[in-house]
This record gives structure tokens, sequence and C-alpha cells, in this order.
């Protein structure tokens, strides 16, 4: 299984994506569609046998209308407030995702505030957070 299967497979179980419907970077042109983004952040550290610890940060958007209407926007930013809130209470429980062989989840949180990140002109926006995700490698 890929990190990022496991990822997607993880976030099924948030009921605001179940029912498989994040994307892997490519979030389509439909209002609520989602995507798991890679993102660049990436930090490795080797040890003397050979294990590794991995730091990687990932991109979790959507598109949604956004505009004059307070309420949608708002919704817009509890729908991921509702999410951050799982994925700590994923963390407590130690509920991590399985990211395949030889790789141990040892934490994933939010690192970031929803926010709309690119608006255009149709009254649409994607909206995102960051997750980073730790793990050891052997």
């Amino acid at each position: 299984m890929s990190i990022v299967d496991g990822l997607r497979a993880w976030l099924d179980g948030y009921e605001g994506l179940a029912g498989g419907r994040i994307n892997v970077d490519c979030l389509p042109a439909e209002l609520a569609s989602y995507s798991l983004d890679s993102d660049p952040s990436y930090t490795v550290t080797t040890y003397m046998d050979g294990t590794q610890t991995v730091e990687r940060t990932y991109v979790i958007a959507s598109r949604e209308a956004i505009g004059d209407d307070i309420a949608q926007n708002a919704a817009n930013l509890e729908w991921y407030d509702d999410l951050a809130a799982w994925i700590r209470r994923q963390r407590r429980t130690r509920n991590w995702p399985d990211i395949g062989k030889g790789r141990t989840v040892s934490n994933i949180s939010v690192v970031s505030t929803p926010y709309p990140f690119v608006v255009n002109e149709d009254g649409e926006a994607r909206y995102q957070i960051q997750i980073k995700l730790n793990y050891y490698e052997e």
C-alpha cells in the first residue's frame, strides 16, 4: 500500500469524505469535490541502523461556493473545522492510517487553518488545509 492510498483510506473514515470522494493531486471543477495533494515539504532523518524518521506535508483541498453569502462561507470553514477536530480525535486515540509495510505512523496533525487559497470570478474557491504526517521507516 502506498502512503497516499493509506491516507485516502484513513480519510474515508471522516463522514464528510466517506465513499472514496477524495481525489489525488487533482481537484475536479465541480463544487464539493475534494483532493489530497502532495506538498514539497519533506524532512528525513536517517539513523546509524538505516531506519529513518520522515515528516511529510499534504494538502486537503476542496472546491466550494464563495461570495456574499456569509452563511455559505461560514459553512465552508465549519466543514474544515470539523475535519480538523476529527483528525485531532484520531491522533488522541492513535488511530493512524496504514501507510504500508515497513512504515509506522508516529503522528498526524493539522498544521494550518482552513482558508480560500484561490477564488475565481465564478463564485468558486479552492479551500484547503495542510496536514503533517510523521512516520518511521525501516
